[in-house]
């Protein structure tokens, strides 16, 4: 049996399964289909034809599986999102992400907040994301890649292995060609942390680095950043 909040408005045909629960305030575009076991907090949007906690695309898939979903997202029209199961979480999309049309979110992926993903994008089963990630337009991700918080992908970029936080990335297979610069800028990072960031970004992409931080630069974006789990240093010892 599904459970839902008085308060969500319900487009043309459509079609909740059971044991799925969505808080107060959701919006459910026409035609969208939402499936079970799915967890779906307050204030989220979902355009027509979006479908939500669909099986896994996964050869090993026997039955099962979860999604949770937070609060104040927006899914705009034919976004596909897959439970999860593989982990004990499943599936889990955070807060106040925007996912564009006809992007896919593969099984057992884990989504933090505030991120950007636009139109078809593509997302391979168990893929980690950070915060505040800006994803253009026909990237898409391996699976079990980690793309770190604050990360810009540029558009119909492959990406293949993990993307560090801070990082611009773009071509197939993706490379950095430089920090996500506006991107900080928007969320309020000065000139001089600015300049910190390339410097620790430098050091952070020798080959030798091993997850030190005996640089003062290091230091203090370890200091500045990483209490919201967004830093480079947690980021490379993971």
């Amino acid at each position: 049996m599904a459970e839902i909040h008085p308060s969500v408005v319900l487009g043309p045909g459509v079609i909740v399964e059971d044991d799925v629960c969505i808080g107060e305030g959701c919006k459910i575009g026409a035609y969208t289909i939402i499936k079970g076991p799915t967890k779906i907090g307050v204030n989220n949007t979902f355009s027509s034809h979006v479908v939500i906690g669909d099986d896994p695309q996964d050869l090993k898939y026997n039955g099962g599986g979860k999604l949770s979903i937070g609060s104040g997202n927006t899914f705009r029209e034919f976004t596909t999102i897959h439970r999860g199961h593989l982990t004990e979480a499943g599936t889990v999309i955070g807060d106040n992400n925007q996912i564009l049309v006809g992007a896919h979110v593969g099984h057992d992926c884990t989504i933090g907040d505030g991120n950007f993903l636009a139109n078809q994008i593509l997302l391979a089963g168990h893929v980690v994301m950070g915060d505040f990630v800006n994803m253009s337009g026909n990237a898409g991700s391996h699976q079990f890649c980690r793309i770190g918080s604050y990360a810009m992908i540029s558009g119909l970029s492959g990406i293949r292995q993990d993307v560090p936080p801070y990082a611009m990335v773009q071509g197939d297979p993706a490379r950095i060609c430089g920090i996500n610069t506006i991107g900080l800028k928007r969320q309020g990072w000065d000139k001089e942390m600015l300049f910190k960031l390339r410097e620790a970004f430098r050091l952070f992409r020798q080959k030798d680095f091993d997850g030190s931080i005996d640089n003062e630069y290091l230091q203090e974006l370890k200091l500045f950043k990483e209490k919201s789990d967004r830093g480079l240093i947690k980021f490379a010892r993971r």
